[in-house]
């Protein structure tokens, strides 16, 4: 039988419990993604393997790694989600802060509203701008 993964790609994989792509990865200076030259295009290498090993990823879904290192391959330690989910279990500042409970005044956010970009605001910072804001044009 075939063995799915070819040969040039496993050679750059340093197999445990997180398969570690050792070969090219994207710039980012913290992520650092894998990439292989796949199918005549550069791909992200857990792609790759993913549809190697498993089959097609789900349109309208990416994969986030449950281990949180970016250049592990290892199927078992991706899932596929929407790109909001993804985003919610990062650990960047927007992702903490739309996890949170409270603004960065420490309000609480449980009667937060959205605004049209979407965006969560706190009700008591948003009344407090505006109060001031009148005492301000009242005072000029």
């Amino acid at each position: 039988m075939k063995d799915p993964i070819p040969p040039r790609i496993t050679s750059k994989i340093d197999f445990g419990l997180c398969w570690l792509w050792t070969g090219a990865t994207t710039n980012k200076a913290k992520n650092k993604y894998g990439r292989v030259f796949w199918e005549g295009k550069a791909r992200l290498v857990h792609r790759v393997v993913w549809t190697l090993l498993v089959g097609p990823i789900p349109d309208g879904v990416e994969l986030d790694h449950y281990c949180r290192i970016h250049n592990c391959c290892n199927p078992e330690h991706l899932e596929p989600v929407t790109r909001l989910e993804n985003f919610l279990r990062g650990n960047q500042a927007g992702a903490r802060a739309r996890r949170s409970n409270r603004c960065v005044h420490g309000h609480d956010l449980t009667d937060a509203y959205i605004d049209k970009n979407g965006a969560r605001n706190c009700r008591t910072c948003t009344t407090e701008r505006n109060q001031a804001r009148d005492r301000r044009m009242v005072a000029a």
